[in-house]
């Protein structure tokens, strides 16, 4: 037995579909199913839900997908991860114009299958579910995608062929290469969607938006999903592939990778129109509203509150009845922040009218005493007003500060804005995705306000959390983690877990007793530390006399 103690940081640990979430608990995996959860995925869906008031609008943007993607089985299922020299997504917003021009874009980076699906629709869970994980341009804002399968004997879905290519990989870490042959070039700025992708997001259908969590530990929160209603056609052959592999790293008595549904709670879902970016003509299968989006493309979020509206409306200057208690609060710091501030200022115009007052003393003042005296006052006057002026400017700055504050709680909020993020910790984080324009899904040319672009960061595989690269401990993840962390072969406590089975590897490869108790504590020591191991410096402990791990 090997005893590792690695903090109080998030670990995936050795987890399975065994119970299919419910002994996630007990292993203590992040959120999943803790007191702390409050809205987890994946649900069981009722037949409809209403629109979102007002009407947003999905509009993606896929361009066409020319180079290869490798297909990873990971042990739990079936994905792959999107090169970073390709772009595509979608963007939420009252229309295209808001939309484009906003900061509610997510660009896709990973995609993962689970057979059966984790979400149902009335209590009908279907043969194969792809959840598409985007983030957000400017924050780790998670959104999903999600779309259901179904089999029907005329269909072949184009994406599920362009994932399978000559075959999905059979074992555990196994890699195929998918879209090997693809039917269109490589076009990253064609004003065409790529039809792998638009398959699984046009056609008339829209999808259901609500908040949850990842569906896998550590089952993170706020993540938003949007969940296509309608299912994508595929042949039963395409379908089986799937299962075949899927139900094989699964072998319990339900064999499959999927959580059980959480309950909806007080969530309150809507459903959204979904359009093409490309073909903004496109019919929705929702009728969301009397105004078609091409005439919303200038509709905006309701203004917002200016803070000279909030220093000067009588109804911002009280506290009301039906205030929030946020908005009470709010409204006492604004009129301290008023009082201080208008306080400050009579101040300094007191000072500077004594100031002048007493110039003109000294200068008409025949005595060379009674100048002397008055000197000594115009100095001390002109230094109160001085300092009197950097109080005002100050008291006056944190009211600014106030108003700013209160601007955005008294604001209408934009509907299509994503909840806050609080991510958990992961210790080390292996991945940094870009950010700004490289991390929005539309053409630089059209995203306005989006930032200039962050470094960017190229991953082989990618987990569903998007904050860690993917792959087995010291086999070929050791390549994806050196991808991510820009050096040598590198592995850290996010993919190090404290369980026996996670270190066996390290500690029989080619190893005595005596250089097996040095790597472990080399590695136990740099671990708590919270610090990046580097293989070569791992194996070259082995003369270590140190004993730190105990192994029986």
């Amino acid at each position: 037995m090997v005893w590792l103690v690695l903090g109080l940081l998030y670990s995936e640990g050795d987890w399975t579909y065994s119970e299919h979430g419910n002994d996630w608990p007990r292993q203590k995996l992040g959120l999943c199913g803790t007191k702390d959860a409050k809205e987890q995925s994946p649900v069981n869906f009722g037949a409809e839900y209403p629109p979102a008031d007002p009407p947003l609008f999905m509009y993606y943007r896929y361009p066409p997908l020319g180079e290869p993607l490798h297909i990873l089985n990971n042990g739990k299922g079936i994905g792959f991860t999107l090169p970073g020299t390709w772009s595509g997504g979608f963007g939420t917003g009252l229309g295209l114009g808001a939309t484009v021009t906003g900061d509610h874009l997510y660009r896709l980076w990973q995609v993962s299958f689970h057979s059966p699906s984790e979400h149902t629709i009335e209590g009908i869970r279907f043969p194969l579910e792809a959840q598409l994980v985007h983030k957000h341009s400017e924050s780790d804002h998670l959104s999903i995608v999600s779309t259901f399968f179904e089999a029907n004997a005329d269909s072949l879905s184009t994406f599920l062929d362009m994932t399978i290519g000559s075959g999905l990989p059979q074992q555990p870490w196994d890699e195929t290469v998918g879209n090997s042959h693809p039917s269109v070039a490589a076009r990253p700025m064609a004003e065409e969607q790529d039809p792998r992708f638009a398959e699984l997001l046009g056609g008339a259908t829209n999808f259901v938006r609500y908040n949850g969590s990842l569906t896998v530990p550590p089952c993170e929160e706020e993540v938003t999903y949007y969940v296509r209603q309608s299912t994508v056609k595929a042949s039963a052959d395409q379908l089986e592939a799937f299962r075949k592999v899927i139900f094989g790293m699964t072998p319990f008595r339900e064999p499959g990778n999927y959580r059980y549904a959480a309950s909806m709670g007080s969530r309150e879902p809507v459903t959204l129109c979904a359009k093409n970016y490309f073909n903004r003509t496109e019919t929705a299968a929702l009728s969301c509203g009397d105004v078609e989006a091409e005439d919303r493309d200038a509709v905006t979020p309701a203004p917002a509150v200016s803070p000279d509206e909030l220093a000067t409306a009588a109804k911002y200057s009280k506290v009301l009845a039906n205030d929030t208690a946020a908005e009470a609060q709010m409204k006492v710091n604004m009129k301290m922040g008023s009082q201080d501030c208008q306080a400050a200022q009579a101040s300094v115009n007191s000072l500077r009218k004594r100031y002048d007052q007493v110039k003109t003393a000294y200068k008409s003042s025949p005595g060379v005493l009674e100048k002397i005296d008055l000197l000594w006052e115009k100095i001390a006057t002109q230094n109160a007003a001085t300092s009197a002026e950097a109080q005002a400017t100050s008291s006056c700055a944190i009211y600014r500060k106030i108003l700013a504050k209160a601007s955005k709680l008294f604001s209408t909020p934009d509907p299509s804005a994503p909840p806050p993020a609080t991510p958990l910790d992961y210790g080390i984080t292996e991945v940094t995705l870009p950010s700004g324009r490289d991390g929005s899904p539309f053409p630089a040319s059209t995203v306005e306000t989006v930032a200039e672009s962050s470094t960017r960061t190229e991953v082989r595989f990618l987990k569903p959390t998007l904050k860690q690269a993917d792959g087995p401990v010291g086999v070929t993840g050791d390549a994806a983690l050196a991808t991510a962390r820009g050096s040598g072969n590198l592995l850290s406590s996010s993919d190090l877990s404290n369980t026996a089975a996670r270190l066996s590897f390290w500690l029989t490869k080619d190893m005595t007793p005596e250089e097996q108790l040095a790597a472990s504590a080399s590695m136990s020591a740099q671990l708590e530390a919270n610090t990046t191991i580097s293989v070569q410096d791992l194996l070259q402990t082995r003369r270590s006399k140190k004993r730190v791990i105990r192994r029986h």
